[in-house]
């Protein structure tokens, strides 16, 4: 299945340096970014950060991505166990994506009471959509 993502954002000049984190897919065993476009100014790690004033706030990004389709046994998922290795990169932080902080805070008041992977998934997934 091929799917295209397009965000298209304009900021309004609040005075203030902006700086926007854009989630965007990766190559994986089941999924390839054929096509990552962008206008704007953002680096290929899609962080953009705009200086108070600056006069265009806007930033257009294209992606298009093939899938296939993946099943996961779900058998373990309600354990409250240790993650599996493979996961643990993807939970790292970054330059641009950090972990820590509030962003730390807020992600444990998100997942208390919650003991396992998956009922931790399904929290911090209830409350993006």
């Amino acid at each position: 299945m091929k799917v295209e993502i397009t965000y298209q954002i304009a900021l309004r000049d609040s005075g203030n340096p902006l700086s926007l984190r854009i989630p965007v897919p990766a190559n994986t065993g089941y999924q390839n970014v054929l096509s990552r476009r962008h206008e704007g100014n953002c680096a290929l790690a899609l962080y953009a950060r705009w200086d108070a004033g600056a006069e265009n706030k806007a930033l257009t990004v294209g992606i298009e991505v093939e899938t296939r389709e993946r099943r996961m046994p779900l058998a373990h998922a309600g354990q409250a166990d240790a993650l599996p290795d493979e996961v643990r990169p993807f939970l790292a932080p970054t330059a641009h994506i950090p972990t820590d902080g509030i962003v730390r805070q807020r992600a444990e008041e998100i997942v208390a009471g919650r003991n396992s992977p998956l009922e931790k998934s399904r929290a911090t997934r209830a409350i993006s959509c």
